[in-house]
């Protein structure tokens, strides 16, 4: 029996409808400032827009299940609301990726931590940066001009769910493909 392994696996939180709607504005916003990134494939589509957790990298589907697992989530946790505080372009030099930032909470981090103890368990390399909250909403071919005069938008983001994701190519840019979930109320 061969054992499928699925590309650059990942946990991340999702937000709620409203929450990916407010991110997509932003998107719209961004478009605006840079025309010239209008059709760029690298835009994340509103509907898989999340918050990462934990990379894992590639993983058979039933790693990538057995650490959402390990989460061990009590029945009916609530969802956390993360505020916004700011959008970043990363890395600082020649930058290629736009970001929603969040404000961190203690569940949140709670989660980044039990997902990182079973990665490290699991035998995958232990994470050496500091988990930041964000949502990757572009990633360009090129190197993104600051935005200067944008505001920064009212948006608290409720997060709905926990889910076991994987990567995949679509002809408009990335896909991401949910293999496990725990629905937060």
């Amino acid at each position: 029996m061969r054992i499928r392994k699925l590309p650059r696996c990942f946990i991340a939180a999702v937000p709620d409808r409203a929450g990916r709607d407010a991110l997509s504005a932003v998107q719209s916003r961004l478009r605006e400032a840079w025309p010239e990134r209008d059709a760029d494939p690298g835009w994340t589509l509103t509907d898989d827009l999340h918050l990462t957790l934990r990379f894992l990298g590639d993983l058979p589907e039933s790693a990538l299940e057995q650490a959402l697992g390990s989460l061990s989530l009590p029945p009916g946790e609530p969802a956390p609301t993360l505020a916004i505080t700011g959008i970043e372009l990363w890395p600082a030099l020649r930058p290629r990726i736009a970001v929603a930032r969040f404000e961190s909470s203690g569940q949140l981090a709670a989660w980044v931590a039990t997902v990182e103890a079973w990665a490290v368990e699991y035998g995958l390399a232990p994470e050496h940066r500091p988990f930041v909250p964000h949502v990757t909403l572009l990633r360009s071919p090129k190197p993104l001009s600051p935005v200067s005069g944008m505001l920064l938008p009212e948006l608290d983001l409720r997060l709905e769910a926990v889910q076991a994701m994987h990567r995949s190519p679509h002809s408009r840019g990335p896909r991401y493909l949910a293999h496990a979930e725990y629905r937060l109320v």
